[in-house]
C-alpha cells in the first residue's frame, strides 16, 4: 500500500486494511475511530489499489469544505503513486454559478432550466467547455471544486457542466450529502455517471450526521415571511386566483402563530393545509401547483432578462408544495419556530430513516466512519443498514487511547429550560470573564444553543469578556470568524472565539490545542422537546428500541459534544482542558465521551484554580485514564 508518510499512526494500518477488505468482500464496514487520527488519509490508501481494478468511489462529506479536504488527501498519495487517482469534488449550482447566488438548491435547478431554455445563460458555448475540460484532463488528474470554478471562469464555462462532465471519468468524485441522498439530485448525476452499481463503492463521512441528514433531505419548509413575500411577488404580477389561495393560508397561519405555543409546535394535516388554502373544486392541489409552476417559470425569465438577482420566493413556495405531495407516512407536517431566528415556519419533516439507504444495495460496498458512532449496533438500526448488507463489518478504535484532556464539570449551573434566565446568563458571561483573564492564549466558548448564546449576548458577554471576541454569527455568510480568531492569535492577542455546539466549527475543522488549550462548553446541546420529537418518541417506541429518550436527546447532544472536543485533540500527543459548564454532564452524560478519548474527570463549583494550574504548567498529567 502506498502511504505518504514515513510511519503510520496507530489504527491507520488496520483501516486501511480492513477498507480493501470490506470493498474486496462487497460488505459494508462501520467504523470508528478517533478524531484527528488520519482517517480519510487510511481510507483512501485501502481504496487506491482497488481503483487500479476499477472500483470508483463517491465519498459523501457534510460541506463543501470538507468534499475538497479529501481532494486535496488524494494529491498527497498521487505524489507516490504516479498519479494513479484521478478525481474531483463536486459543488452545488448556487455555490459555483455566479447567477445564482442567494438562491436554495431546488430554486437553482428551476432558474438554470429556464435560463437554459430561453438562451439567456452566458456560459453555454459548447466550444469553451471543450476547451475547459481538455486544459484540466491533460494537467489536473485531482481537482477540487473550488479549483473546477476558478478554471471554468477563465473559459467562460460553465462550472457546473465541468463537473458533471468530469465526473463521468473520474475514479473518486467527492460530494456533499444531498447528490446522493436527495432522490431528485441523484436521479439528475447518477444516470450521466455510466457507473455500474457492483463496481462503485460510498463512503459516508461524519457519519453520526446520517440519521439527521436524512431526516432534512426527506424533509422541507418554508417560513411564515417567505409566504408572505411570495404572497406579494403573486400579487404584483397579476396571479390573482394564486394569490388570493395564499392569502388565506398566511392569514390561518399567522393567526396560529400568534395564538399557538410554536417553540413546541403545532401539528397540521394534508386536508388541512388545503382548507388552508382555500382550495375548492373548481382547483385541486395538483392543478394549483401546476399554475404556480408556469408563473415561477415566467417570473425567473423575466428577472433574468433584466439582470436581476434569481432569488424568488414564489419558487421556494412551489418547491415546498410540491414536497407536501411526496409526504410519506413516517413524517409530521408542523407549524414552529425556526430554532434561532423565532420565526414561524411550516415543515414537512421525516420522522425516521427506514429504509432511507435500501437503494445503496445493489453498491459494492458502503463504508460508514466517525469520531464518534457508538453504540455501533444501535447506529446500524438507526439508520437502517441491514437494508443493505444483512452483515456489517463492525470496527472500533480503542487503544491506544488518543490525546490528554483534563474535563472539568462545573456543578455550579444548569441551563436547561427551567433555569434559564438573565441572572444565569449574566453569570455565564461573567465565569468566561475570569477565565478569559487566566487564560494566555486562545480561548474556545461553545455553546448549547443559538437562544443561549442570544442571552448570554444581551447580557453583555461582548462588554464583559476582555480581549478580542469572535462571534460565529450564521448571518455572516461566507466569512469565516475562525480565521479572524487566528489572525489575532498570530498578532499575540489573547482572542476568544464564540460558536455553538454542533455548529459549522464544532466538526471537520482542524483547530488544535495549540491554538486553542482551553475550551469551555456552556450547557448541554440537548434537542427541546417539540411535537415533532413527541412523534418521533413514539415511532422508536413501535420499532423496538426501550429507551428513546437516549436515541432522540442524550446520544446526539453527547456526539456534539465529543465532535467539539475532538476540534482541540488532533493527534494523539494533544492536549486540551474543557470545561463543562453543566451539572447535568455529572449525572451520568460523561459515560457517553467515546472510549479513545484519554482524559482525567474533575468535579468541582470553581474551576478557576485548575484552569490556573494549567495553564502556568510545564508538564501535563492526565492521571487516572477513562
Amino acid at each position: 500500500m502506498f502511504f505518504p508518510y514515513s510511519t503510520w499512526r496507530k489504527g491507520q494500518k488496520k483501516i486501511a486494511q480492513e477498507v480493501c477488505l470490506a470493498v474486496i468482500n462487497s460488505k459494508c464496514l462501520v467504523m470508528e475511530a478517533p478524531c484527528g487520527l488520519g482517517k480519510t488519509l487510511a481510507v483512501l490508501v485501502g481504496l487506491t489499489p482497488l481503483v487500479s481494478e476499477g472500483f470508483r468511489v463517491i465519498w459523501l462529506a457534510r460541506t463543501h469544505n470538507e468534499s475538497d479536504k479529501v481532494i486535496e488527501e488524494a494529491k498527497l498519495l498521487n505524489l507516490q503513486s504516479q498519479d494513479l487517482l484521478r478525481g474531483l469534488s463536486l459543488r452545488g449550482k448556487t455555490s459555483s454559478c455566479p447567477l445564482l447566488h442567494g438562491c436554495d438548491e431546488d430554486t437553482a435547478y428551476l432558474a438554470c432550466r429556464t435560463l437554459r431554455s430561453e438562451l439567456l445563460c452566458p456560459f453555454l458555448d459548447q466550444e469553451n467547455l471543450d476547451r475547459c475540460l481538455q486544459h484540466i484532463e491533460e494537467n489536473l488528474p485531482l481537482i477540487s471544486s473550488q479549483e473546477v470554478v476558478e478554471e471554468a471562469f477563465k473559459f467562460k464555462a460553465c462550472p457546473h457542466e465541468v463537473m458533471r462532465k468530469l465526473a463521468i471519468k473520474r475514479s473518486i468524485v467527492s460530494m456533499t450529502y444531498p447528490y446522493l441522498f436527495n432522490p431528485h439530485i441523484r436521479k439528475a448525476y447518477f444516470n450521466s455517471l455510466r457507473i455500474r452499481p457492483e463496481h462503485l463503492v460510498v463512503v459516508i463521512d461524519e457519519a453520526h450526521n446520517l440519521l439527521n441528514i436524512l431526516q432534512e433531505l426527506n424533509s422541507k419548509k418554508v417560513s411564515l415571511k417567505t409566504l408572505c413575500r411570495a404572497l406579494e411577488e403573486l400579487s404584483i404580477r397579476g396571479y390573482e386566483k394564486l394569490a388570493s389561495s395564499l392569502e388565506n393560508l398566511v392569514s390561518e397561519l399567522d393567526s396560529m402563530a400568534s395564538t399557538g405555543d410554536l417553540d413546541f409546535g403545532v401539528e397540521l394535516s394534508f386536508s388541512s393545509l388545503e382548507q388552508l388554502l382555500g382550495l375548492s373544486s373548481s382547483m385541486s392541489f395538483t392543478e394549483y401547483l401546476e399554475e404556480l409552476e408556469l408563473a415561477v417559470k415566467e417570473m425567473l425569465a423575466i428577472r433574468a432578462v433584466k439582470g436581476l438577482n434569481l432569488r424568488c420566493h414564489a419558487a421556494s413556495l412551489y418547491n415546498f408544495l410540491r414536497h407536501l405531495l411526496s409526504l410519506r407516512e413516517n413524517s409530521i407536517i408542523w407549524l414552529h419556530n425556526e430554532h434561532h431566528h423565532a420565526s414561524p415556519c411550516i415543515e414537512v419533516r421525516s420522522v425516521t430513516a427506514i429504509n432511507a439507504l435500501s437503494f445503496l444495495s445493489p453498491f459494492r460496498s458502503v463504508i460508514c466512519m466517525s469520531g464518534t458512532l457508538a453504540p455501533l449496533k444501535k447506529y446500524v438500526s438507526l439508520i437502517g443498514l441491514q437494508s443493505v448488507r444483512e452483515r456489517v463489518k463492525l470496527m472500533r478504535y480503542l487503544r491506544p487511547k488518543v490525546g490528554r484532556a483534563i474535563i472539568i464539570i462545573d456543578n455550579s449551573l444548569s441551563t436547561s429550560l427551567r433555569e434559564r434566565h438573565k441572572l444565569l446568563y449574566v453569570k455565564i458571561n461573567y465565569k468566561i470573564k475570569l477565565i478569559r483573564e487566566n487564560t494566555h492564549q486562545g480561548l474556545g466558548v461553545f455553546v448549547a444553543s443559538h437562544r443561549v448564546l442570544q442571552g448570554m449576548v444581551e447580557a453583555g458577554l461582548e462588554e464583559v469578556v476582555p480581549g478580542p471576541l469572535v462571534i460565529d454569527q450564521a448571518s455572516e455568510g461566507i466569512s469565516n470568524p475562525l480565521e479572524r480568531f487566528k489572525k489575532y492569535l498570530s498578532m499575540n492577542s489573547y482572542a476568544t472565539f464564540v460558536s455553538v455546539i454542533g455548529g459549522r466549527f464544532s466538526e471537520g475543522v482542524d483547530i488544535s490545542s495549540k491554538l486553542m488549550p482551553i475550551a469551555v462548553l456552556v450547557g448541554v446541546p440537548m434537542p427541546e422537546p417539540t411535537v415533532f420529537a413527541e412523534k418521533a418518541k413514539s415511532m422508536y417506541l413501535k420499532m423496538g428500541f426501550e429507551k428513546p429518550d437516549e436515541l432522540l436527546y442524550k446520544e446526539p447532544a453527547m456526539r456534539k459534544v465529543s465532535q467539539t472536543i475532538g476540534r482541540l485533540i488532533r493527534s494523539p500527543q494533544d492536549k486540551a482542558l474543557v470545561v463543562l459548564m453543566d451539572r447535568r454532564y455529572g449525572r451520568g452524560l460523561v459515560n457517553y465521551l467515546p472510549q479513545w478519548l484519554n482524559y482525567r474527570l474533575i468535579y468541582t463549583d470553581n474551576p478557576l484554580s485548575i484552569i490556573r494550574e494549567f495553564s502556568s504548567a510545564t508538564e501535563f498529567n492526565v492521571g487516572g485514564q477513562h
